[in-house]
């Protein structure tokens, strides 16, 4: 069997996952907990994408072994060692990987060929942990195809999906052969049957938003989109902020230094000013150039994460500003601008903003940048070429009388999450208390944390059980069993004493919690209420 350097990496993970758990085999599930690993990209964003990270993985390993991980011990990539490792399954899934990989006119096997097996076995373990967590088998085989033919595309070959002529007869009996048309969907007849459509295969599972096309795949994983949160309603109100949203989309519709920089101490809602954009833009209360842009907010930390090889982040970053320039219709916004100053740059690398000045300068992507004062001054101001291609929109805290408009704004967010009600008054408080005693934070931010902070604990106090519903449920606990010892020494008499005592009890006990919930439901808020956080 002729497999890649990446495709041995895999299996000497797979060898090792398993010894980590104390076992001398390895199992489908191994192999696909070394596919889920990191080095494996572009399979671990696909089966990340689709719910079934390596911490998914992993965790069903726990289950079915009944055993935790002990420490991981790299391994020595030997083929012929490790497959005498491999159970008669796993060894079957790799001549399976072998045999698609001729299907696709490759002599090598990539690990995409040994999760394309996964997925045709349908029956290994490695496919239940799939299936258990609702994996998306053809939209993933579709994903894989497509790597593999772009990856074939590079290579001036041509992805032969269909051609069997390269397969010895017998050699695989699980994969049957076929005669169907060539411009058959490849999808389709790698699953044997009939595949949805590309467009309901290109639904995401956001909403059933379309992926176009798969442009915005890495996008998709360290993004979160502002826009389709402001569609499903799960942003709150910004208020008092007009000012600076129209600033920022005047900003934006400019031909050349078009991406506003929010810059503001911590806690003045810079974030939900981008928040605001994007309610704007889902509203259509937009100029025309912005009208159908997404709102996508860049999650440097995620993206950073899980990176151990050199060049890994500056590919995911590279990726991302690529899908966002040929999306066209992508604005990122970048909390903690400042954070690209030297991200990913290792040994001599080109850090993230190196990457994202030429973009900026030419004008192919639009970005919103937010940060504090202090954190701009220290990193963007210094580099010049960076600096001049954002404008400033400076984001100041709130007055005491717009920040309590912009509490009555959320006011209903919180009513329901606490189950309380939050009257003006208490409201009043929160920010006229946080303005005077609260001095190294700032407005609204400061203010908000003391209503939910109040409101958390009024929660907490008025769940607990009064001592009189204790004192009675520990006594019906008490009947119970000396009613159970009467009727064992068919003493009737007392057992129906305390069967009567038990009614009687539970009656009282029931009108209780019912007054507890009630009062509940009338829980307000009171100025004393914050004045006890403070």
């Amino acid at each position: 069997m002729n497999i890649s350097k990446r495709t041995m990496e895999m299996l000497s993970r797979a060898h090792m996952y398993a010894a980590s758990f104390n076992l001398n085999f390895i199992g489908t599930e191994h192999i696909l907990l070394a596919l889920s690993d990191a080095s494996m990209t572009p399979v671990d964003e696909i089966l990340s994408r689709y719910g079934v990270g390596q911490n998914v993985v992993m965790g069903e390993i726990v289950k079915i072994t009944g055993r935790e991980p002990g420490a991981f011990v790299e391994r020595e990539g030997d083929p012929n060692e490790i497959f005498t490792h491999c159970t008669n399954r796993t060894k079957r899934l790799l001549y399976l990987a072998e045999f698609l990989t001729k299907k696709t006119g490759k002599n090598v096997v990539e690990p995409e060929h040994v999760l394309l097996a996964i997925l045709k076995d349908g029956q290994c373990t490695a496919f239940r942990i799939l299936a258990y967590h609702d994996f998306d088998a053809k939209e993933a085989a579709e994903d894989l195809i497509d790597i593999l033919r772009e990856r074939a595309r590079e290579e001036n070959e041509e992805f032969e999906g269909d051609d069997d002529s390269d397969v010895d007869e017998g050699e695989e009996d699980e994969v049957e052969d076929s005669d169907e048309s060539e411009d058959e969907d490849p999808v389709a007849k790698f699953f044997g049957g009939q595949a949805p459509s590309r467009k309901s295969r290109a639904t995401s599972k956001r909403g059933g938003k379309e992926k176009d096309g798969g442009k915005t795949k890495t996008l998709d994983k360290f993004c979160k989109d502002l826009t389709a949160e402001a569609k499903e309603g799960r942003i709150d109100p910004v208020i008092g902020r007009e000012e600076e949203i129209s600033r920022v989309m005047q900003i934006l519709v400019r031909r050349t230094k078009n991406n506003p920089v929010l810059i503001g101490e911590p806690g003045v809602g810079k974030t939900a000013i981008a928040e605001g954009l994007a309610q704007k833009i889902y509203n259509k209360d937009v100029p025309d150039l912005l009208a159908g842009k997404r709102v996508l907010s860049l999650d440097l930390a995620s993206m950073v994460a899980g990176t151990k090889f050199r060049g890994e982040f500056e590919d995911r970053f590279k990726k991302s500003l690529e899908e966002a320039t040929k999306a066209g219709d992508v604005i990122l916004f970048i909390d903690e601008l400042h954070t690209i100053m030297g991200a990913g740059n290792a040994d001599g690398a080109m850090d993230a903003a190196n990457m994202l000045k030429p973009l900026l300068a030419r004008g192919d992507l639009h970005v919103i940048g937010a940060t504090t004062l202090d954190e701009y001054r220290k990193h963007i101001e210094k580099d010049s070429a960076l600096e001049r291609r954002f404008q400033q929109v400076l984001v100041k805290e709130p007055s005491t009388t717009d920040t309590i408009l912009i509490l009555k704004g959320i006011r209903s967010k919180f009513e329901e999450h606490h189950g309380i009600k939050i009257p003006d008054d208490a409201i009043d408080a929160a920010v006229i208390l946080s303005s005077r005693y609260i001095t190294d934070r700032f407005l609204p931010d400061k203010a908000i944390d003391l209503i939910d902070e109040a409101a958390s604990r009024l929660r907490i106090k008025s769940s607990t059980e009064p001592d009189e519903t204790k004192k009675i449920g520990e006594r019906i606990n008490e009947i119970m069993r000396l009613k159970q010892e009467a009727v064992n020494n068919q003493d009737f008499e007392t057992a129906q004493k305390l069967r009567d005592e038990e009614t009687v009890l539970e009656e009282k006990l029931s009108t209780l919690r019912q007054q507890v919930v009630s009062s509940e439901k009338d829980l307000a808020l009171t100025p004393d209420d914050i004045a006890d956080i403070v």
